[in-house]
């Protein structure tokens, strides 16, 4: 269950500034995995900001990655120490590093002057992240290595008899890797109803729409054929994503389809997707910049764009 009451005005803002804070970034480093913090900002801000019931952050600054005393430190550092009735989060998309970052900050759980370092040669805040980056313990990626790991955290929980849940976010995209499928086969098939996916089905991946690339739906009936329990919900509606994330736990798997886009609240990106990586040219300034200017002002169509 949620360790915070709903309070969607208060969410959406932190989606609202998670997308602020990203396209500000990619505008002054000239480019950035813009689309990725499009569709998933209402995902993490609801993930981080009371969804999960998290443990206090271990530590709050970031760090260089050649300082000897943070050496053996893990991005989980930020999620707290692991607990029984606690939950544990893994985030398997190492390119939304960005908007992790942004929702930790928002989320208290990162220092803003963090953000100073990000994609820093020696720092721990890389744009595609590593096990040291701050949100991710283990190395990620869409050969969906974190999924397994993942599942094999949640499995260890349920032999412990753990009533916290082991929460993984990964992408449409990544599905197209088979390792995915057969974890997911083998944590239905060992009862893992602590396991809960987080798919943000933006339908795009690195070469182009995913549609186009290796069509995945119907997502919802591939999963429960694998054993699932799954929810579809829009990926933009943070009441629906609470409610998604507090439903009770069965006797398997449960995968949240979050429908999102990748051009959301950013209209320049509409000219833009489907786009992995976002460079930032002569063309393409003017928009982006006046879409950061529609984020900063905060009016409704910015929610809507």
């Amino acid at each position: 269950m949620p360790c915070a009451r709903l309070d969607v005005a208060k969410l959406s803002r932190a989606a609202a500034a998670i997308r602020r804070r990203c396209l500000a970034f990619t505008l002054v480093s000239g480019g950035s995995y813009l689309a990725q913090a499009c569709s998933s900002a209402e995902i993490l801000a609801t993930l981080y900001l009371g969804a999960l019931d998290l443990g206090e952050p271990e530590r709050r600054d970031a760090w260089r990655t050649d300082d000897p005393g943070a050496r053996v430190t893990t991005g989980a550092a930020y999620h707290g120490a692991p607990a029984p009735g606690l939950d544990r989060l893994f985030v398997s998309c190492c390119h939304y590093a960005l908007p992790v970052y942004a929702a930790l900050i928002e989320a208290g759980r990162l220092d803003e002057s963090a953000w100073e370092h990000v994609a820093e040669d020696g720092w721990n805040l890389d744009l595609v992240a590593s096990e040291q980056s701050p949100g991710y313990e283990c190395v990620s990626g869409s050969l969906g290595q974190t999924i397994s790991v993942a599942a094999g955290v949640a499995h260890a929980r349920s032999l412990r008899g753990e009533q916290g849940r082991t929460v993984c976010l990964l992408t449409d995209g990544e599905l197209d890797e088979g390792q995915d499928w057969e974890c997911i086969q083998a944590a239905a098939h060992l009862g893992l109803g602590g396991l809960v996916l987080v798919i943000d089905v933006n339908g795009q991946q690195a070469e182009g729409w995913t549609d186009d690339v290796v069509a995945l739906e119907p997502l919802d009936e591939r999963l429960r054929a694998f054993g699932c329990d799954v929810v579809r919900v829009d990926g933009h509606d943070v009441a629906a994503l609470w409610e998604a994330l507090a439903a009770p736990a069965g006797d398997r798997p449960r995968a949240i389809l979050c429908a999102t886009r990748p051009d959301r609240g950013v209209p320049a990106m509409r000219d833009l997707v489907p786009v992995h990586f976002v460079h930032v040219d002569d063309g393409s300034r003017p928009s982006l910049e006046a879409s950061l200017a529609l984020l900063e002002e905060g009016g409704p169509d910015a929610l809507r764009a």
